[in-house]
């Protein structure tokens, strides 16, 4: 701590004048000390073991989902809404499963504006949020 901070007399002229260069010297020091602050890695455990191949994305022809949500009141039916790029061609709409198991398909839609495609399955009650217990994928 600055023996300048320490005191607690009011400074007025030379000796003014000398605390503040004293805490520009320290402030220049503390600066150098942040300029030259070197990132030392940590210590470094054991490689794990190489986790399970997670199959070709793009074999089932969907070029990428941009977006996911589940949406719709309680009482209405829950729903999936994924939006995308090709999610579907002409009027076939595209066979999505969630958890193993198929969904069944509500709407298909072009998302104005946009290159993107929208599509909409209803979600079973088994699939709601916060039922997927124990679920780690």
């Amino acid at each position: 701590m600055s023996r300048l901070l320490r005191k607690r007399k009011k400074l007025k002229g030379k000796e003014l004048t000398q605390a503040v260069i004293d805490l520009q010297g320290e402030t220049a020091d503390l600066q150098d000390q942040i300029n030259t602050i070197e990132l030392t890695p940590g210590p470094q455990g054991d490689t794990g073991a190489t986790g399970a191949d997670g199959g070709n994305d793009d074999a089932d022809g969907v070029d990428e989902i941009t977006f996911a949500r589940e949406f719709g009141a309680t009482g209405t039916g829950r729903a999936l809404d994924l939006n995308g790029t090709n999610q579907f061609t002409g009027t076939t709409p595209p066979d999505v499963t969630l958890n193993g198991q198929s969904l069944t398909f509500r709407s298909m839609s072009l998302i104005p504006g946009t290159n993107m495609q929208q599509v909409i399955f209803d979600l079973p009650p088994s699939l709601l949020a916060g039922t997927l217990q124990g679920q780690t994928k």
